[in-house]
Parts: C-alpha cells; structure tokens; sequence
C-alpha cells in the first residue's frame, strides 16, 4: 500500500466528511485489460475512497467507427475496461477532454452507453455539462470543461460536443467542483498565462476546487481556501509520453480531496509510477525527487515573474533535448517559419513555447506578445 502526502488545508471543523479521489488520464487503447492485480498498491485507498473520479481520455467503444477530422492521435478502448475500473472503485467519469470526440458523437454516445451499463455516472459533454451528487449530506455540482487554445485538436469540439469555460455561478448549497482541459503538454512548470487565467476563474466562480488537465505530468496543488490542481497528470495511460519530455510521465499521483460542509480541508497525495506491467510504489529516493519538483512548481505560481522565468528555463531546456536531437540548424530555421506562419492561429502551442522560451532565454528575444494568447 502507498504512503500518503497529507496536505493540510485548517482544522475540521465537522464530524461529517466527504473523500473524493482524483484518477489523471486512463485509456487503455491499443493494450490488452490487464487483472485487478495491476492496480494493486492503490486498491485499498481508491476503494475507501468516498467518490472516485476518472479523466476517460479514451473513446470507449468495440464498434468499427469513423474517426472525426482533428488534429493528433485517436484514441479508443474496449468497454471491458470499465469493469475494472469500477472494481476498484471509480464511481463518476470525466468526459471534458480533448479524445472524447475521436470518434464523432457515435463514440460518445458509445462511451456514455457504456460507462452507464457498469453503473459510472459521467459529465463534461454537450446534455452532461454538470453532475450533482449528495454524498454524506453534503452537496456536490461537478463541472467539466475544455479550452480552445490547445490546438485544432479541441476546435474540432469546442462548442459543438464539448463544453466551454464559463464564469458559472457556485451555489452556497452546494460544492463546486470545476474541471478544466487544456493548454500545455509534458512539462512541470505551470504555463504562465494557464496560472493566470485558472486564478481568474478561481476569483470569480468561486468553487470548492479548481482542478486542471491535459499535461500528463502531475503539477501538484496550490493550497487555500479554494484549492488549484495545476495538472491531474496521468492516472494509467497506454500511450508513451515519457520520450516526449524531460520529465518521466509514468509518475503519477492520486490525490483525495477531503470535504466538510465548509469546504475542502485536506488533500492526501499517492504518489505512484504506471507501466503496462501494473502501478508501482517509488523507492525513497524518487519520491524525494518528484516530491521537490512538484513542490517547485506550485510555489512558483505564486509569484508571476518567477513562475515566467522558471517556465522559459523549462522551455529552453526541451527544445536544447528534443528539437536540436538531430540537425540544429534545419529545425531552427523550421521553426522561425513555422511560427511565423502560424503566428495567428491556435496551432503548435507546444513547440511554439518550446521555441519562444529558447529564443528569449538564449538569445534575449522576446516573442511571447505576437501571440494574442500570452
């Protein structure tokens, strides 16, 4: 069993009390569904949990059908992984992400289908926007959204199967919980203009809890009166991230946020490490490190300027490993068209930053205001 990180907020104020986990991106596309034994060292946690959620970054579905036209890769899952997850204890699903619409409004209908004939409630979509549940006593209104800025990607969504950010009004009867996806991929440091525009939403929706997605590296909590999950990361996912960043994407956590009727008063934190073999406990000696790297990147955002510098490091420090890997000089000059090209449009955010960070942090250049969303 996993040790917990337990992260508290102030004193409970109530006897009466309400866990609710948080499971990062699961698809089990193009892999066999493993046993139960894969999910071993957090079973017991995930099933004493009150109400466990789940990022389904997957069409679920075992029809033959038509991708839709986006940008990226399609992901789609056999139905016969539900049943594992509601085994250890995955009760809702978070459908507002940038796979649910792979396939078209056959492949959500398909997913909802099934998710409902193993009994997982479900939001995020157009008709889901919200779910509201009463656990305890006390209320809940979960919110799923995505945002356009990632790439074509989401635009294919965006306001048609999807559902948008919305300055929602929080209700004091009940919890709101908000889900936001997208922006930045594969990095530790929380994208600047992400931060800015969470707090904002923080400020005037006023939620239970802010919690945000797409990055596959668990980014950690700011902790207060209204918490922030800067990245859920990943929760057990096929696809390999790992050789598209600097930062292993195969450690994850699963964090259970801890309600009262006031509000969220503790965060416990399992850190864990995911292959196709099963989930894995980390040794000492690389909990201290994710530990530190998490713990960096939610201080950060405190302070905009440092948060900046600390992500223009990041920047500069991928784009030297993963774009100068082969021939310097062809991909730079790549990339001066490229973003000259796409300057105006919602396209390549990952490189682009990639390229703006190297470019001011090498060179003294500062390009970030040619784009309108930085």
């Amino acid at each position: 069993m996993i040790n917990p990180i337990i992260n508290k907020i102030r004193k409970k104020e109530e006897d009466n009390s309400v866990s609710i986990g948080i499971v990062g991106d699961v698809s089990f596309h193009n892999i066999d569904i493993p046993s139960i034994d894969f999910f071993t060292p957090l079973i017991s946690v995930m099933q004493n949990t009150d109400i466990v959620i789940a990022n389904i970054e997957t069409v679920v579905s075992n029809r033959n059908l038509l991708p839709t036209k986006k940008q990226g890769i399609f992901l789609k899952s056999d139905p016969n992984f539900l049943k594992l997850l509601k085994k250890i204890g995955v009760d809702i699903a978070l459908l507002a992400n940038n796979h649910i619409d792979d396939y078209g409004l056959d492949g959500i209908h398909d997913s909802i289908e099934a998710l409902n004939k193993e009994e997982i409630l479900s939001f995020g979509v157009k008709g889901l926007e919200e779910l509201s549940i009463n656990k305890k006593g006390i209320s809940f209104r979960l919110r799923g959204v995505v945002t356009p800025y990632e790439s074509d990607e989401f635009l294919t969504s965006y306001g048609k199967s999807l559902n948008s950010i919305e300055m929602v009004e929080s209700c004091d009867a009940s919890h709101l919980i908000y889900f936001i996806h997208g922006f930045d991929e594969l990095y530790s440091i929380p994208f600047p203009w992400r931060v800015k525009l969470l707090k904002q939403i923080r400020d005037k929706v006023l939620p239970a809890a802010l919690i945000s997605g797409h990055q596959h590296i668990y980014q950690g909590y700011s902790l207060g009166e209204i918490p922030i999950c800067w990245s859920y990361g990943n929760g057990f996912i096929s696809i390999d991230y790992h050789s598209k960043s600097n930062i292993d994407a195969t450690i994850s956590c699963y964090s259970v946020l801890h309600f009262d009727k006031k509000g969220c008063y503790q965060i416990d934190e399992y850190y864990y490490r995911f292959s196709q073999e099963g989930i894995s406990i980390l040794s000492e000696h690389e909990l201290k490190k994710v530990l530190d790297r998490v713990r960096k990147g939610s201080e950060c955002t405190k302070i905009y300027e440092q948060n900046e510098c600390l992500w223009e490091e990041e920047c500069y420090e991928n784009y030297n490993t993963h774009r100068f890997k082969q021939n310097i000089v062809i991909n730079f000059l790549y990339d001066i068209y490229r973003f000259y090209r796409f300057r105006k449009q919602i396209k390549y955010i990952h490189y682009r930053y990639m390229f703006l960070g190297y470019l001011k942090r090498k060179w003294g250049i500062n390009l970030y205001k040619l784009w309108k969303y930085y």
